[in-house]
């Protein structure tokens, strides 16, 4: 059903000029179908989870991925800054829950062990990036750059994560000019 709706999903959004002049629906009218089978296709996939079966998961990886795709595609150039960025954390949101599924099915015991200094330092390339050149608001990336060494220390609490996370803190400090960021790179 996850798979239908997202399908679904893309097809309004893909082939919404025929479709609105073949359903008579205006294209706002389409943008709330698609939204309501993302909505939908989120529901589904979370629901899916109780029911483990082997062809699921690739399903349910893939479905996941192209939710996540949809929603941070949607808040990219949308006139309404604040609907954009709301799309934007409903994408991080299931990228985050798509990350954890995906981590339970395909374990890697060396993943396991640097996951969190990946995240440390995945927090510096997303601040450095010219998000605004590319459409979207700053201000959901940076929240991103900031919470990903966090995170990074939350799934792995070893040694090395934690001096890549204080390094990332103390870089992201200095890269936007906030003092305050010393504090975590110092805790």
């Amino acid at each position: 059903m996850a798979a239908l709706a997202t399908t679904i999903m893309y097809l309004y959004r893909l082939a919404s000029p025929w479709l609105s002049s073949y359903l008579y629906l205006t294209s706002r009218e389409l943008k709330i179908i698609a939204h309501s089978h993302w909505i939908l296709g989120s529901i589904f996939l979370g629901l899916s989870l109780l029911y483990p079966l082997a062809l699921q998961q690739l399903i349910g990886l893939s479905v996941g991925l192209f939710l996540t795709q949809y929603a941070i595609l949607e808040g990219r150039n949308s006139l309404d800054k604040i609907k954009g960025e709301v799309w934007v954390y409903a994408g991080f949101i299931e990228a985050g829950v798509t990350s954890i599924y995906g981590f339970f099915i395909f374990p890697s015991t060396f993943l396991s062990n640097v996951i969190g200094s990946i995240l440390s330092l995945l927090g510096i390339v997303v601040y450095t990036l010219p998000w605004r050149q590319w459409g979207w608001s700053k201000r959901p990336w940076n929240l991103l750059a900031f919470t990903l060494p966090f995170m990074g220390v939350f799934s792995d609490f070893s040694s090395l994560t934690l001096v890549v996370s204080s390094i990332s803190y103390a870089i992201l400090a200095k890269l936007s000019n906030k003092s305050r960021l010393f504090y975590p790179s110092a805790a």
